[in-house]
């Protein structure tokens, strides 16, 4: 099955499977930037993968970028992850998480719920841990209030 594939690459791309369907976001580049591996070899092999073995991942979702990377690597208080939460799942509930970058919403609701503690989380250190940038995560938050009716 892995014919022309390393081991190194085939253990890659076991480890983003598992991960995936654990509902464990592991952000691709991150795991290609630490392994060394090449992002089209990845790419072929993850899809034989799944064919052979008859799998099939989960997408990932805000909640899983939320629950299980943002909140534990950033240190977040419990009021500011549950008031993300709460964000995240009235966006879900209106039909706006469909399209988007799961960080990225994870992020810009995270950030929104900080912004009206008395401890603002700074973006840079934010938008580093979520994987994208600083931008994206204003213009989402943009978005989120404004379709969510928040004024902070």
């Amino acid at each position: 099955m892995a014919l022309g594939y390393r081991p190194q690459e085939v253990a890659v791309v076991s480890l983003y499977v598992a991960c995936r369907r654990n509902r464990s976001p592991l952000p691709l580049r991150e795991l290609l930037k630490a392994t060394g591996t090449d992002r089209f070899k990845f790419k072929g092999l993850y899809k034989r993968v799944l064919m052979f073995l008859n799998v099939r991942v989960p997408l990932s979702s805000p909640e899983d970028y939320l629950n299980k990377r943002l909140v534990p690597l950033l240190g977040i208080r419990d009021e500011d992850a549950a008031r993300a939460k709460e964000i995240i799942a009235k966006l879900r509930e209106m039909g706006h998480t469909c399209g988007k970058n799961p960080s990225a919403v994870a992020a810009a609701a995270l950030y929104i719920a900080s912004l009206s503690s008395r401890e603002p989380m700074r973006l840079s250190k934010l938008a580093r841990v979520a994987g994208v940038t600083p931008i994206t995560i204003k213009n989402n938050a943009k978005f989120l209030m404004r379709v969510l009716g928040i004024v902070v």
